[in-house]
């Protein structure tokens, strides 16, 4: 993860312009194909686990793997957490915030940094769940009010409900056949989706 945004980043030089995105997406195209070459060379079963992990799924989760994973969300966590409130201000503009002592690409850096660090934690134990990233804020900001430390707080505990409620959905609804969580996920996310977009039509 800190590859792959430290690529991206290095590039882009800053992370608020369009290129960043444009970026992000070539090397993720990168990254995509050599997961390609890996799943047409690669052993059925090594494959067969790729395609789990790929799709999001809990089964390979541990609690040996939890702590790892621990080691890194941690202090993203903390980041995120102490520049909450420089991010509220930042919410003010570019002029007040430097007026206000925020230093704005210091921040941008670090709320890049966290993020990425949370990601890649999440997706080394559970795989690939996309939409809840998408989802979960959008929710937070929806049922709660107030600034970033709420937000941050509210969109960890709705995202971690998604993940269990559309797990334990993926192992009874279709037993003895187990649907992986990151597709029951998109199921339920891609019209969430469709209809946040519609709501803000005009905005887009």
């Amino acid at each position: 993860g800190l590859l792959a945004a430290g690529l991206v980043m290095g590039r882009a030089r800053d992370v608020s312009r369009p290129r960043f995105v444009l970026l992000g997406i070539g090397v993720s195209w990168t990254f995509a194909a050599g997961i390609g070459v890996f799943m047409t060379t690669a052993d059925v079963r090594d494959v067969q686990t790729a395609m789990m992990w790929l799709a999001g799924s809990l089964h390979a989760a541990t609690w040996p793997l939890l702590i790892v994973a621990l080691c890194w969300a941690l202090p993203a966590t903390l980041i995120l957490l102490l520049t909450a409130r420089a991010a509220d201000v930042a919410l003010l503009g570019n002029q007040a915030a430097t007026g206000l002592g925020v230093r704005l690409s210091h921040l941008a850096w670090l709320r890049v940094i966290a993020p990425v660090l949370l990601t890649a934690a999440s997706v080394s134990c559970v795989g690939s769940i996309g939409f809840v990233g998408l989802i979960a804020p959008h929710m937070a900001r929806f049922l709660l009010r107030g600034g970033q430390v709420a937000l941050l707080c509210g969109s960890a505990l709705i995202g971690a409900l998604l993940v269990l409620v559309t797990d334990t959905i993926g192992r009874l609804a279709f037993a003895p056949l187990q649907i992986p969580a990151g597709i029951v996920i998109a199921l339920v996310g891609c019209p969430f989706f469709i209809v946040l977009l519609w709501r803000r039509r005009d905005a887009l």
